[in-house]
């Protein structure tokens, strides 16, 4: 579990010999960073991707895309959105496999209903809202403490951290993407393709395993004490984030225009590099980031069909399963109150 530690800056600041204290006026932007610093940073790039994103679609009508989006086969659709169901189903084992280590297991209905709002949320609003949001409610009045909600929450979260870097990694190994020449002399850049990114990322992945099968109680790092799961579980966790980047990859090539003839192996690189960029970017959802990447990657590929299918993906693959989200925490409220009025 991750537990903010004390910092100087939060302790009580010593007195003079006068008696007051010292001047902290340092103290109110440091709070005003902690509490609005993070909302700030996501609203901003959402913002300027989701701007850079309109800039690249600009020269296609809205009509354009719309008539790409219609020439999408149903059964292209069907498969994706059978896709989305797996998807869901290797989040519900991964929170499963969560809540057995900490003694809570759920039923399948409870589970298959928790975990589908509880991701659904995390996936469009981040870990730090969508996961709160997505499970108090309905979590607390399965008999699941709000104790036990934060330490799922954040070993999940941790692993998951790990999982999204660690498993692109192996990918880059495999089949590296090349930087472009331009970005390569710009920035100075020691490579000019990702494979040493992938070598970082299994370093820090292969650390993470060692500090789970090594360490026992709590390790301060940058402030923060964090509690290691067992390696079974962080391996178990790990293999099923990976599983779920394939599901991810597969079902945005399912929405993608016949034309756009792309290795699947490279594929899944594509879309596992725009997820740790998403990440770093702290937009809720990777709203514009993601729309982003996916069209820089694909930039040699001048097709409307392109951002047809990247749109049409982030309606069905975040969107819908928001909206039945909260129509279920609403539903699942009113059954509560109406539940207490007749006790």
């Amino acid at each position: 579990m991750d537990v903010p530690a004390e910092s100087p800056a939060d302790s009580p600041l010593p007195e003079n010999e006068a008696g007051s204290t010292v001047p902290h006026s340092s103290g109110g932007w440091r709070h005003l960073m902690h509490a609005y610093g993070g909302p700030v940073l996501a609203f901003v790039a959402v913002f300027a991707a989701s701007y850079l994103f309109y800039l690249q679609v600009r020269q296609h009508p809205p009509a354009e895309i719309w008539e790409k989006a219609k020439e999408i086969p149903l059964q292209r659709y069907a498969l994706a959105l059978g896709l989305i169901g797996i998807h869901y189903l290797i989040f519900a084992v991964y929170e499963q496999v969560g809540l057995i280590y900490l003694k809570t297991p759920l039923s399948l209905p409870r589970l298959t209903l928790g975990s589908f709002v509880a991701y659904s949320l995390t996936m469009n609003l981040g870990w730090v809202i969508g996961g709160p949001m997505g499970r108090y409610q309905l979590y607390k009045t399965w008999g699941i403490s709000s104790v036990e909600m934060v330490k799922l929450m954040a070993m999940l979260g941790m692993t998951y951290t790990v999982g999204v870097h660690a498993v692109p990694g192996i990918f880059s190994l495999w089949e590296p993407l090349d930087v472009p020449p331009k970005i390569v002399h710009e920035y100075h850049l020691f490579f000019d393709n990702t494979r040493w990114l992938g070598v970082v990322f299994l370093v820090f992945g292969a650390v993470y395993l060692l500090l789970c099968a090594t360490r026992r109680g709590t390790l301060r790092i940058f402030g923060f004490e964090l509690q290691f799961p067992p390696l079974w579980l962080a391996a178990c966790h790990m293999a099923l984030c990976g599983a779920d980047l394939v599901v991810m990859a597969t079902t945005l090539r399912a929405l993608m225009p016949p034309e756009v003839q792309v290795d699947y192996v490279h594929f899944l690189n594509v879309v596992m590099f725009t997820m740790i960029i998403v990440y770093f970017s702290h937009a809720p959802g990777g709203v514009g980031v993601f729309e982003l990447c996916i069209l820089k990657f694909l930039a040699a590929y001048q097709d409307p069909g392109i951002p047809a299918a990247i749109i049409m993906f982030r309606v069905l693959y975040f969107v819908l399963p928001l909206v039945v989200s909260l129509v279920i925490l609403g539903a699942f409220g009113v059954a509560r109150r109406i539940d207490l009025s007749k006790d």
